[in-house]
């Protein structure tokens, strides 16, 4: 048997023969040479590469919205603040008390020694005392400024809680002189230190500790 050359395109499982290419008739043997369409080709790689970028991206949805339900499911759920639910920060620790301390300015001068001349009155059974009197430098003669304080006894030291230093020049006449039960007074129901000074009234509860 004589071998014919056909020059021919494989479209769909097919060839297709091109032009040029002789007349075969049945049980004449041939020898086909395999061509590429690069146009088919080209189409079929692009084609791949859309499927292929659809399903990566399917892909990808699918795992975040499986581990995102996965964390819900995981994570126990507590109750929120205010009325709402949810996985909230905890709260803060125990509040933080507020000072029992209320110091005022100072009106001492720094370095100059002085004298208190004090009164000082007792606040019930609390441990706790009021002071006040004037402060006198040392080599003057007359009052510098008038002081008041509630204070603590603890041995020989004196733990002060409340303090106000007033300026002489604020006091009315001869309150340098008044005696303390007329400045000082204490409700020990409410705890509360009131001292009297002219118009002005000074008020501080006493801790409970």
């Amino acid at each position: 048997m004589s071998a014919k050359t056909l020059r021919g395109i494989v479209r769909n499982q097919t060839i297709v023969l091109t032009e040029g290419s002789p007349e075969i008739s049945d049980g004449t043997e041939v020898l086909i040479t395999r061509t590429s369409d690069s146009s088919t080709n080209l189409g079929r790689y692009a084609f791949c590469s859309i499927v292929g970028m659809i399903v990566g991206v399917a892909i990808g949805a699918v795992t975040v919205v499986l581990l995102v339900t996965f964390s819900q499911i995981l994570t126990p759920w507590s109750p929120g603040v205010g009325g709402v639910s949810g996985n909230l920060p905890a709260a803060s620790g125990s509040p933080v008390a507020a000072s029992p301390f209320d110091m005022g300015p100072r009106l001492h001068q720094d370095g100059r020694n002085s004298t208190w001349h004090s009164k000082r009155m007792s606040l019930g059974d609390t441990g706790f005392v009021a002071d006040v009197g004037p402060v006198v430098y040392e080599g003057d003669q007359k009052p510098d400024y008038y002081s008041i304080d509630v204070e603590k006894p603890d041995g020989r030291v004196s733990h002060v809680y409340f303090q106000r230093d007033l300026r002489i020049e604020e006091l009315p006449d001869g309150f340098v002189s008044k005696p303390i039960a007329e400045i000082v007074s204490y409700d020990a129901i409410s705890r509360k230190v009131s001292f009297t000074i002219g118009a002005r009234r000074f008020e501080y509860t006493l801790p409970k500790s």
